[in-house]
């Protein structure tokens, strides 16, 4: 192998080196986001929202469409142990989801256990099969999925018998005024039509936090 043949492999490694680690850089996210902030004040943020969750440990919980993973945070706030099913029809920023779980151990709560499993597909055919879920969250992006009762049939085949499915939505509907959001009465009869019953509506600071079970 000549001389310019070699530098010229070098430099390819060294590109792919660069690229693998910008694709796992959590610059710009979430997670850069919540370190600035502090640890209180994330905790105190996340907490007004997940006293709404009921949690108990050892929950088998489904995020839908949770691209980084983010949820893990208000989860944690409340339990301490859980298994974490993350599913989005991207996988490029699944990296985050393990990263959130160490800076939650050392900032939050460190009694976290958390397993984390990572599903790609859509939300209209999730590929999960032989779990039952104990809650389903669907957090911040109900109101992406043009599809909304296709996506609801496929949660209500994931869901245990006595499960919770919880729907939160922003409360600011200004910054969201291209995003299609529905109204609460809107909402609920949407997930109602489709075998649900509707239980409450709860709110924190930024949230709506609508929980549903499946009708008997």
């Amino acid at each position: 192998m000549t001389k310019r043949a070699i530098w010229i492999s070098f430099m390819l490694l060294v590109s792919a080196l660069h690229l693998a680690k910008a694709q796992r850089d959590e610059r710009g996210t979430y997670l850069a986001l919540y370190k600035k902030q502090g640890p209180e004040r994330v905790k105190a943020t996340f907490l007004q929202e997940a006293v709404h969750y009921d949690l108990r440990n050892g929950m088998k919980v489904l995020d839908v469409g949770g691209n980084d993973g983010s949820l893990i945070i208000p989860l944690s706030t409340v339990v301490d142990t859980f298994e974490y099913y993350l599913e989005d029809m991207q996988d490029k920023f699944f990296f985050l989801a393990p990263l959130t779980a160490d800076f939650v151990r050392q900032k939050i709560n460190p009694k976290l256990s958390v397993k984390i499993f990572t599903v790609t597909g859509t939300a209209t055919t999730l590929p999960v099969s032989g779990v039952l879920f104990d809650r389903v969250f669907v957090r911040e992006t109900f109101h992406h999925f043009s599809d909304k009762p296709s996506m609801l049939q496929e949660i209500k085949r994931l869901m245990a018998k006595d499960a919770e499915l919880k729907i939160i939505e922003p409360r600011n509907q200004k910054e969201f005024k291209n995003c299609n959001l529905l109204s609460s009465h809107e909402l609920i009869s949407v997930v109602t039509g489709e075998g649900f019953t509707y239980q409450s509506n709860a709110e924190s600071p930024q949230m709506y936090i609508y929980t549903f079970r499946l009708r008997p």
